[in-house]
């Protein structure tokens, strides 16, 4: 079975706080799960507790999505989340951790650290990441894993043309999917709620891992349910 799950930032404009969030996950049928921090202080407050191991260990597989907010810049400076990642790393067994490359100003500090970095392309408001030479020219000079993330490519292209070469230029190395809907203009709807699902799913694989998301603004469960049931639905079509 395909590796699918949430991020818990799709339920960012929530009270839950992120261990009951990863309980809805798994109860709406998730086996894998996205831990964002879009903040350096979201990161830095994370405790990780015994109760939310246990929580995780029922996971298949577990993704971070590091910091990209608040300024955030991955360079000399950037020990302290560095080494933060590293602590989470140590005590949870950690796919992938992924990174805006418009935050990064020193690659080779980021793969100095040993930890599993993935690059992920940025949508049509990004200035670098957009391209996919830029992602031939990470692969040549580092050994970093890609997400792609199949709306920011829609955002750019449309006919999705664009995704089609990213993917190419990434190759072997792409480790994981985003996956998100547009509805007007709201760039991270549900896939199931989306006016543009059928040219997103299309390009969905079952050997690789696919994190939703889709913003869950109503039923939680039912709406989580829903988004996890059709990606099982296309998956095995």
């Amino acid at each position: 079975m395909a590796h699918i799950g949430f991020s818990t930032g799709s339920m960012h404009n929530s009270y839950f706080p992120i261990e009951e969030r990863a309980k809805m996950f798994k109860a709406a049928g998730a086996n894998a799960i996205e831990l964002s921090f879009g903040t350096p202080c979201a990161l830095k407050d994370y405790k990780i507790t015994d109760e939310f191991l246990e929580t995780l260990s029922s996971y298949e597989l577990v993704t971070i999505h590091a910091p990209w907010k608040d300024g955030v810049r991955y360079d000399g400076n950037s020990s302290t989340i560095v080494d933060k990642l590293k602590e989470i790393c140590s005590v949870q067994k950690i796919y992938g951790i992924v990174l805006h490359p418009n935050t990064v100003d020193d690659y080779s500090l980021l793969e100095k650290s040993g930890l599993p970095f993935l690059i992920e392309n940025m949508d049509n408001k990004a200035r670098c990441g957009t391209r996919p030479q830029e992602f031939e020219k990470l692969k040549k000079d580092y050994n970093f894993g890609f997400v792609l993330d199949l709306q920011h490519a829609y955002m750019h292209d449309p006919a999705m043309q664009l995704a089609g070469e990213i993917i190419e230029a990434m190759g072997d190395n792409i480790r994981e999917f985003h996956a998100s809907g547009q509805l007007k203009n709201n760039t991270h709807t549900l896939l199931h709620q989306s006016e543009n699902s059928k040219i997103i799913t299309s390009l969905l694989r079952n050997d690789l891992p696919i994190i939703l998301e889709g913003k869950i603004t109503g039923n939680i469960n039912n709406e989580a349910e829903e988004e996890i049931s059709l990606m099982k639905r296309i998956l095995s079509a």
